[in-house]
């Protein structure tokens, strides 16, 4: 049966090129381990940058806390919506392992920026 979670709750985000990676908090980590797909509904609700290009959002997964992490998507925050499927099974195009989180890259953007987005996961 399918389960539906908010992974991220509303988050506004501002910074400038020169700030680091933002990871998602730990507490708010998806744990897959039940589950054999995920689609994660992602919504931007208000990207902007002033003076520049916007950073973007990734979608990494991993076996243990500890990790290693991997990028399985990353999502240009000039997009207002879009889904993303995760898949546990042999020959699925973009494979999760036990845990998923996303992390907010403006080594790619420039100037300054904001990004107000949520992300809601339905797992099966």
């Amino acid at each position: 049966m399918a389960r539906t979670t908010p992974m991220q709750p509303l988050i506004t985000l501002k910074g400038a090129t020169l700030y680091g990676i933002i990871v998602q908090t730990a507490r708010l980590w998806l744990d897959g381990l039940d589950f054999k797909e995920i689609a994660l509904d992602i919504w931007l609700l208000k990207s902007e940058a002033v003076g520049g290009t916007l950073p973007n959002l990734n979608i990494q997964t991993a076996a243990s806390v500890e990790g290693p992490w991997t990028t399985v998507a990353t999502i240009n925050a000039a997009y207002t919506q879009t889904r993303v499927f995760l898949t546990s099974r042999e020959g699925g195009t973009v494979q999760f392992q036990r845990l998923a989180r996303w992390e907010l890259d403006p080594r790619a953007a420039s100037g300054n920026w904001q990004a107000c987005f949520q992300i809601c996961a339905t797992m099966k």
